[in-house]
């Protein structure tokens, strides 16, 4: 979530902030503000009403969480007690320890139960800025915050409107970064950007830009892919339907699991008797 404070709300928002010599209209914000805050926790809190048992993250841009009344400068630590309070009004945020364990190897089962459906009960992580994490007031994890320290996530913003070159920088970061089963979790920002000029004068909003990236998910994106090397998350625009869920049902099933079998040698299968590690049993 990229959060932009205006007005006293806070909203989600996408823009650039323009600097010479980049355009002539320098030293002015150029984007689009979308939903308020509020709006976003209230949908969010009825889907999980609708849909429990699921980890769910929330995940905060640190560069990009800007005080539009401020200059659009970044969130200063007065506006992070806001946006705290704010947050808090997500329901089932995790309660966990504050024991500085790196909570992405834990089991999933330590934060949901597969009990939690049937209790109609669901986990959140607000992930938040080390830096911000460092300061007094952070909520901590008792109430479901945590550093990014304590949940590393590596991530790629490749900041264009090309879509042969979004896939090229995607897939080429993904490589690097999840090159073994055991490699730290990856984030693949699946996302076209509007370039300085579109920002300027938008004839071309980002839900028609994420059509190309829609598009090539598919095809360019899953043939990336391998049992060694996937994404953990997944980030997109205009999320829709039920297709991304079979995506990543498929990621999840085939390809981390290795439950579909070699799918045209994709998928290497451990002899038996030998796990992930090459270890024996």
């Amino acid at each position: 979530m990229r959060p932009l404070l205006m007005d006293g709300r806070f909203h989600a928002y996408h823009g650039h902030l323009l600097v010479p010599p980049r355009s002539v209209v320098s030293g002015e914000f150029h984007g689009m503000v979308g939903s308020s805050l509020a709006d976003m926790i209230a949908e969010f809190n009825n889907f999980t009403s609708y849909y429990p048992g699921e980890l769910y993250i929330w995940d905060i841009h640190q560069h990009d969480a800007r005080n539009a009344n401020n200059g659009f400068r970044a969130l200063d630590d007065q506006d992070h007690q806001r946006l705290y309070q704010e947050l808090q009004g997500i329901q089932w945020r995790a309660a966990l320890p504050d024991d500085k364990q790196d909570l992405t190897l834990r089991p999933l089962d330590s934060f949901i139960s597969p009990e939690s459906k049937d209790m109609r009960r669901s986990s959140v992580l607000i992930r938040v800025p080390a830096s911000w994490a460092a300061k007094t007031g952070f909520p901590g994890p008792k109430e479901g915050f945590v550093s990014a320290d304590a949940f590393p996530l590596s991530s790629r913003w490749s900041d264009t409107h090309h879509i042969d070159r979004l896939v090229a920088d995607q897939t080429d970061h993904l490589n690097k970064m999840r090159h073994s089963r055991t490699s730290s979790m990856h984030n693949m920002d699946w996302v076209l950007t509007q370039s300085s000029l579109q920002a300027v004068f938008p004839v071309q909003s980002i839900i028609e830009l994420s059509r190309g990236s829609w598009r090539a998910l598919y095809g360019r994106f899953w043939r990336a892919l391998s049992d060694t090397t996937y994404p953990n998350m997944l980030s997109l625009d205009a999320v829709h339907g039920s297709s991304l869920k079979a995506l990543v049902m498929t990621v999840n099933k085939c390809l981390a699991a290795r439950r579909c079998g070699s799918l045209g040698g994709k998928v290497i299968m451990p002899a038996p008797g030998v796990d992930e590690m090459g270890r024996g049993a």
